[in-house]
């Protein structure tokens, strides 16, 4: 009743039961007058208004038996506004009633009384349908005998902004037959609206209904559920249809939520809302009438499985990639690589996926037996090529007499270069390493190894040999033979002379 009482703020007109204007012109701060009515009423109002309408006033009207409406008494019943006041009345004894006004500059004032026709109040408002055909139940308290009827079916409870399914000019109490052919297949909120005399009453029913039309379309089979912490549906495309798919969401109280049309696509996908733990979904043609099957998505569902792979790293060179895959239940396994389906199975296990070179994207996706499902995602790289290894100078098969070599040359970025098991430190991806060498032959062995793990190398051979010290002994030593050949042809000489002299 209260409610309708705030709705008289902009509904109360002249066609009411009669009318009553203040006497005399009004123009100090506070006024007080009189109306007497007659004969009582059960509900009725009074509009105030002031002719300065760029301010507010302040009302109380006093009841002859003493009860006091006014804005801080009863708010509920009083409204006041720039330029006008009302004030809802749930009971009018006849008699003398009291109007004091207060405010600064209102100008002349007016005061006047109306009738109103009962409020209407919606008691209870249920709806039942079968097939084409909904019977409405309606219980109306103080009512006139006959108002204006008319029911709705709206997609959720707010707005009031359905289609109308029924109209009549009646007794509001009773059952009434509801016609909804007219309807498509959904999940509707009935509401029923009252009119009299620019005065109405309009309630939602508490319970949603579900209705399905006798003349729609077969359904789309489709399955859905809670997909990893958001919800899905997936449904059978078909190539030859020539309508757009549309797909509902509807919340816990079956109110509209998301509607969405979507072409050549057989696959839907949303977040819950922070205040949302479950959802309803259907999938239909985006225009007909189609029937359907509400689909289930709870946030706290969840695939009981696990998949994990063996290789941690996001870049390999090892052709393939191994997953234990376990669960509990039925479960539905489903590998995609790149998007291309590569397996599907019922049962846990270890799965080896060949790899293709270059970018990976492998995707496990378990399925329950409710349509929950998960994915279980690893990208990785494929690099099965060597990193490009250039040598400057190749040193293979080289000769020297120094205790070092020079080694220079380029590699790929990003690559790890050695040097007989030491680092070279690289810059802008060149290299020039100074390699100490022993006497004798020598192995330098470049590695360049990539971030996948593969190498080139560089072998070389290398002789420290000191070829000047030994032609500096050599001289030597055929100085001394010389010089010992002279020594014993002198001694001979010497010798052969002494034999000579003592003949």
């Amino acid at each position: 009743m209260k409610d309708n009482f705030r709705k008289i703020v902009y509904m109360l007109v002249s066609v009411f039961a009669f009318l009553f204007a203040a006497s005399g012109v009004v123009y100090a701060e506070t006024k007080e007058g009189t109306i007497n009515i007659g004969e009582g009423y059960q509900t009725g109002a009074f509009i105030i208004t002031w002719d300065n309408e760029e301010v507010k006033g302040t009302v109380t009207i006093t009841a002859p038996d003493g009860t006091v409406y006014s804005a801080k008494k009863t708010p509920d019943y009083v409204s006041e506004d720039f330029g006008m006041a009302t004030v809802g009345v749930p009971k009018v004894p006849a008699g003398e009633w009291k109007v004091k006004v207060s405010g600064v500059n209102l100008g002349t004032i007016h005061v006047e009384f109306g009738r109103l026709p009962g409020a209407m109040n919606i008691d209870s408002f249920t709806v039942a349908a079968a097939g084409a055909k909904g019977t409405a139940s309606l219980s109306v308290s103080d009512s006139e005998p006959e108002v204006q009827i008319e029911i709705f079916a709206d997609t959720d409870t707010t707005g009031f902004d359905g289609e109308r399914v029924f109209s009549q000019y009646g007794a509001p109490n009773g059952k009434f037959e509801l016609d909804l052919s007219g309807l498509p297949s959904g999940e509707y909120h009935f509401y029923v609206v009252l009119t009299k005399d620019g005065t109405w009453s309009r309630e939602y029913a508490s319970e949603p209904y579900s209705y399905h039309s006798p003349t729609a379309d077969k359904k789309i089979a489709a399955v859905g559920g809670n997909y990893n912490g958001g919800y899905y549906l997936r449904w059978e495309f078909d190539p030859d249809n020539s309508r757009n798919y549309l797909v509902r969401v509807w919340d816990e109280d079956m109110n509209l939520v998301a509607s969405e049309e979507l072409n050549d696509e057989n696959f839907y996908y949303n977040d819950f809302d922070t205040d949302q733990n479950k959802v309803y979904m259907a999938v239909t043609y985006s225009y007909g009438n189609c029937d359907y099957d509400l689909i289930e998505a709870d946030k706290t569902a969840g695939v009981d499985g696990n998949v994990i792979f063996d290789i941690d790293d996001s870049l390999t060179n090892r052709g393939f990639i191994e997953a234990e895959v376990t669960f509990n239940g039925n479960m539905q396994l489903i590998c995609y690589l790149n998007g291309e389906n590569k397996l599907e199975e019922s049962k846990a296990g270890t799965y080896r996926i060949e790899l293709v070179e270059g970018s990976n994207n492998v995707t496990f996706e378990l399925t329950d037996d409710k349509g929950n499902m998960q994915d279980f995602v690893k990208e990785i790289s494929l690099d099965t090529y060597p990193p490009q290894l250039s040598i400057s100078n190749d040193i293979n098969g080289t000769v020297t007499p120094d205790d070092h070599i020079y080694v220079s040359g380029y590699t790929e970025t990003g690559a790890v270069l050695t040097i007989n098991g030491e680092k070279v430190e690289l810059e802008n991806s060149f290299f020039n390493h100074k390699a100490g060498l022993t006497d004798g032959k020598n192995e330098i062995v470049v590695v360049a190894r990539d971030k996948a793990g593969n190498e080139s190398r560089y072998k070389a051979s290398v002789e420290r040999n000191d070829v000047k010290e030994k032609k500096e002994n050599r001289g030597w030593l055929i100085a001394g033979i010389a010089g010992g050949v002279l020594l014993l042809l002198y001694i001979f000489m010497f010798i052969r002379a002494k034999r000579r002299d003592k003949k």
